[in-house]
This record gives C-alpha cells, structure tokens and sequence, in this order.
C-alpha cells in the first residue's frame, strides 16, 4: 500500500543547532548564534540543544533551575518577537533540549513526552542524552540531544553512550527507531585519530586545509564499521572548521597546558526509517564569530515532508489492496538473510563492552518490520537481557536493503554476582529473529566471561587479600613476614598509591577514561605492582586510580554498612548506640570501612575537593534510594570522620565514640 495514494503531504523546516557552552552565562541575546530573526521564509520548528549549561557540582545533587531559566530567556529573546510559541524543553543536569514552533506553521504537534538517559561515571547525568517524541500531524519525530564521554582515546565509551541512549523508550512505549525520523545533535566528542601534532592541525586548519583530517574522524570511522549512527545521515561534507577547542573568548585554538587537538566534536545527524520519509538538508555550518565557549555553535537545517492521514482514502485503498493482498500472498512473505546464526564472545571482562555486529538483509519482495526476543535454556538461571543487549531490537528492513543489528555482552556488577556464585563463566542465550507475517530465525550467542577482583563478594576478596603474586618465584623465600591484610588486596593497593602520589595531586575535575580502568582492572586481577604499573603507563592520570577505588567498592556483593545497621545508625544521635552498632560490623566491613574514613577524613584535610566526595561514599557505604535519607546519609559520613582512628589490634574499637 503506498501512503502518496491516501496521505496529503505538507513540507516543514526544521532549525537544528547545539551548542557545548562550557557552564558559561547566557549574553541577553544571541543573534549572532541563532540567527532565525534574519531568515525568510521562517523555519517551521527552531531545535536548541545546548551541554554543560551548568557545570556546578550542586547540579548533581540539585535540581538547580536559574541557569536553564536564563539561557531559555537569552533564546526566547534571540526569536523574532512573538513569532514563536515553546513545544516543549527536557533537562539531564547541563544537558537541556528546547523546541519553538513558528506560530504561522500549518503542522499540528500531538502526543509530545520527553524522557532522559543519563550514562558516564555512576551514571550521575554529567553525560547522557535528552529526547523529545511528537506526532507532526501523522509523521513520528524524536529529536535527541547528548553529551557523550571526553578524551581521545574513549571511543570505545562513546559508542557505549550512544547505544544507551539509542535504548531510550517514551510513555507511549516507543522507541527512537519506532520513528519516523530522528534527528540527533550534541556535543559527541569524537576526537581525530592521527599523528599529527596539535601544531599541526592547527595549520591547516587556518591555512583553510582541514578537509584532509575528515578521514581522520572517529564518528566517521565509527559509522562505517558500522557500530554506531547506522544509517544516520550527517551532511555530504563538513564544510567547516572543527569546532572544539578554542580559548574562551577568542577563535583561536586552545593555548592552554594541555593544548587539546581540534575536532569535530559537536555534530548533527538524522536518521529515517524508510524511503518514504523525505528529508532534505539545506545546511550546515557552525558559528566561528561566538566566543562565550570553547566550543563554537553547529546549525543544520533541514526540509522534512510531513504526512497527513485522509482516512476516506485510506479505507478506500485498503479494500482495493486487500484484494490484491489475498492474490499474491504468498509472493509477499518476508524473507531475510542473516550474515551469521551463531555468536561467540570470548575472554569477557568485567565492564568492558564486547561488540560484535549482525547484518540482516531483506531478500524479499516487501519490505520486512522485525522484532527480537532473548531467550535461555531452562538449565541457564540467568536472564539474557542482563548481559546481552540488542541495537536496534525491532525495526524494518526495505527490499534489497541491509541493517545492521549491534549485539554487545556485558557483565556488570549485578551479573557478576550472580556468576561468581554459581562459579560459571560460560553464558549462552538464543536470539529469537521474528519476522512479522514470517517465519521465526534462532541465532546462538556464547559468552565465555574472565571472572575479577571486582563484582565479588567481600569474603572471596578476602580469600585472596594474602595469597601471593602469581608467577612470582620471590614469593616463596619468605625472609621477613609481611603483616596480614585485613581489608582487601586490591583496596590496600590502590589507597597506597594514592596517598603516595599526595592528595593535592588527585585533581577531581578531570575526566575519568573507561580505557585507563581496563587497565588498571587488569593489573589488579594480575596482582601487578601497582606503583611498577603506574610508573609504565604515564598517560594514566591519578583520578583513574581514585575512579577504580570507588568502582571497586560500589562492586562488591555487600554494601559497607551491613543491612541491619542502616536505619539506626541514620537515625541515632547517641554515641554509644553509633559505637556499638560499629563493633558489631562483621570484620571485613568495618575494617574497610574504617580505611576508607581514614581515606576521606587525610584528604579533605589536603585537598578541598573532597568535600564533595563524601555524598558518592555515602551512597557506596549505604546502598540506599538516592533520595531516602540523603541528608542523614551525609551527617552520618560528617560525624564518621571526625570519630576514625588508625586500628590497633583486631579487637579494640575502631572509632573514638
């Protein structure tokens, strides 16, 4: 049935533009940004998605409204006046997503929700991704906005980012690909592979050659290999400089001590589920005269043919069709081709995503709408969906077209858990290939999982705190006893080093890479020097090793404060009562509880930052609802340390009460 016979079609333009702005404040107005009051004729929809809008740490803990507030009035005021109405607008901490309609436009907006994924560390919301789903008269949209993880070499967690985001679901049960369209902007942070020195590319740039790096970028290479934005559309070519990182204030490249290399990070894509769908882009460019960031603004705008039901057509067409549908029904049954029918991961470690791709082309003579279900032997306990995840998990497939479904393993802490307890490391589930009005396809995926130090219960970390080095023929001339650990190895490792390193030299601000934690798990499940490991890999920078501390903790089966302790220690104001619940802490917890106060207590007397710290311990010791007792929570982390002293034997108290 085609939709020209039944659907009345009206053209609107969209206005798309992002903006990385660095936590900065807005200008009253920003005309030299958003520039729609100087176009003819005006767009039909006017898309804002803006990252770091607020860069204060109370913003994680805080729904803080004035800067949204102001930035929303700085746009309002850079409309032409009273032309535009706001759709709607969706936050993720700095991440904030807004959407104007010209008041003259003859599409009508229904069915608006929003929803947010947060991803990065913790998943506090500092990284992440915002959407906002309508119905454009008949026509489906979702426009999404992301700020995916930093640094040059966390491709890997980008990619991550992006296929949590792309899992985002509305009320209404829709997905991004449920769409008709969908258009994703944001500040991607995809860096440039190359050898060329910031130097460098910085010539070319200015001397107009910058062309020659696109080869060089990493979305670009992303998309081809096929692991991310698949059959997402950017525009032909980049015609313009890269937009990141420029000293604030000026365009010229950053000068800073780390004099980061330019990129494309900030970038807009769109993506449509069929043919059907007709999107043209008229532009793209970014905005070099804005200098409030180190960023500068990307704008791309585009003309998308919207779809109108006439339902006397459609009821007319569909007895017309029907007919014809009976006659040739069996010409039109789905067909589709699998690249592979089975799926081996092998050496899966804890918390590093393991990718593999499956192409599904559609051989048949209609076009083919999937659907996947995981499933398992009665024999595996373990649900499928908590270490296997599908990108898409539905969609459609237009004759003689290819798709391309993303399958990503990962054990988390959760699944971890469950392995280590059964000591299995072999996981197997089957995908369940449903074809609508089609026949059903079986594809077999094994996991084979490399079990860690992380993702185990205390008492085995305890097991292992004194065994030696592998490997280590040292290990067995024993000339002087070393004292036994009470908390774990690894635990005792990464505290060391970190207060030899001096606590004013773990800077909290910067970025935490995934790729330097794989590291440094790999050198803990070896029982690697960690000092030896440190003084080799010069490009890990110390608040990795602080990120694995807090990373370990919050993986162990146990919380710190044991369950039935919580309430009363949260609620109690006398002393005796918080010291007496403290000695009756089975050992292994309060030994490395009192480390970790002891930890806090030295380095918030060095290093200020720390301060800020005691909330992410808080939730670590208690394992609470975000919300429950947050408060108390924080008192209690306040109270704790000033009542910590260094242990003395194994018996006697481990807090001055």
């Amino acid at each position: 049935m085609t939709i020209y016979r039944y659907c009345d079609f009206t053209p609107a333009t969209f206005y798309c533009s992002t903006f990385n702005v660095n936590g900065k404040p807005p200008p009253l107005y920003l005309v030299d940004w958003i520039d729609v009051v100087y176009q003819d004729p005006k767009p039909d929809f006017v898309v804002i998605g803006l990252q770091e809008m607020d860069l204060d740490i109370g913003s994680f803990v805080k729904d803080n409204t004035s800067k949204k507030e102001d930035w929303v009035n700085s746009i309002k005021n850079s409309l032409p006046p009273g032309m535009y109405k706001q759709i709607e607008s969706v936050r993720l901490m700095g991440i904030f997503l807004i959407i104007f309609q010209y008041i003259h436009s003859k599409i009508e907006c229904t069915n608006v929700q929003t929803n947010n994924v947060p991803t990065g560390f913790l998943k506090m919301g500092n990284k992440g991704g915002v959407g906002i789903s309508m119905e454009m008269n008949n026509s489906s949209v979702v426009f999404i906005n992301s700020h995916l993880a930093a640094g040059n070499r966390e491709t890997d967690r980008r990619n991550q980012d992006y296929r949590d985001i792309t899992r985002m679901t509305f009320k209404d049960g829709k997905t991004l690909m449920d769409h008709d369209s969908v258009f994703w902007l944001g500040d991607l942070n995809y860096r440039l592979d190359t050898n060329y020195t910031q130097e460098e590319i910085c010539r070319l740039c200015d001397s107009g050659k910058y062309k020659q790096l696109l080869k060089y970028d990493q979305l670009t290479k992303a998309k081809e290999t096929g692991n991310v934005f698949y059959d997402y559309i950017e525009s032909e070519s980049i015609d313009f400089k890269p937009t990141y990182k420029f000293d604030v204030g000026t365009s010229n490249w950053d000068s800073s001590e780390k004099k980061r290399t330019p990129a494309w990070t900030d970038r807009i894509l769109y993506w449509k589920k069929s043919d059907h769908t007709k999107i043209k882009q008229l532009s793209y460019r970014s905005c070099p005269q804005v200098v409030i960031s180190d960023h500068k603004p990307v704008i791309a705008t585009y003309e998308m043919v919207i779809k109108k039901i006439c339902l006397d057509k459609m009821r007319d067409i569909r007895i017309e069709v029907q007919k014809e549908v009976d006659r040739k029904s069996n010409d039109l049954l789905p067909q589709i081709k699998l690249s592979v029918t089975e799926f081996e991961f092998n050496s899966v470690k804890f918390l590093q995503p393991s990718i593999q791709n499956l192409k599904v082309k559609n051989i048949g003579q209609t076009r083919v709408k999937f659907t996947t279900t995981l499933t398992a032997d009665s024999k595996n306990p373990y649900s499928p969906s908590d270490w296997l995840t599908l990108t898409p998990y539905t969609g459609s497939i237009d004759v003689n077209h290819e798709f391309s479904i993303c399958l990503q393993v990962l054990i988390d802490k959760h699944m971890a858990w469950k392995l280590s307890s059964k000591e299995i490391t072999k996981i197997e589930c089957i995908i369940i290939f449903h074809l609508e009005s089609g026949r059903d396809y079986f594809i077999l995926v094994q996991a084979n999982y490399k079990p860690s130090c992380f993702g185990i219960s205390l008492s085995e970390a305890m097991l292992k705190a004194n065994l030696p080095p592998p490997d280590n023929e040292d290990s067995l001339i024993i000339l002087e006893p070393e004292p036994k650990l009470t908390i774990p190895y690894e635990i005792n490792q990464l505290i060391k080093y970190l207060r030899s390193i001096g606590f004013q030299n773990i800077d909290l601000t910067q970025p935490y890479s995934d790729n330097a934690f794989f590291k440094i798990r790999d050198c803990l499940d070896d029982r690697r020097n960690i000092f030896e490991f440190m003084n080799s890999h010069n490009d890990i920078q110390p608040i990795n090793i602080y990120t694995a501390l807090i990373r370990l903790i919050s993986s162990y089966k146990e919380s710190i404060i044991p369950d039935q302790f919580k309430t009363v220690l949260l609620q109690c104001s006398d002393e005796e009562i918080y010291g007496r619940c403290i000695l009756q802490f089975p050992e292994n917890q309060k030994d490395i509880f009192r480390e970790i106060l002891l930890f806090l207590r030295d380095a918030r007397d060095i290093n200020n930052d720390f301060d800020k710290e005691l909330e992410t311990f808080s939730n670590i010791f208690f394992r609470m609802d975000n919300e429950m007792f947050k408060s108390e929570r924080y008192t209690f982390m306040l109270y704790s340390i000033t009542k910590v002293k260094p242990r003395r034997t194994r018996h006697k108290s481990i807090l001055a009460v």
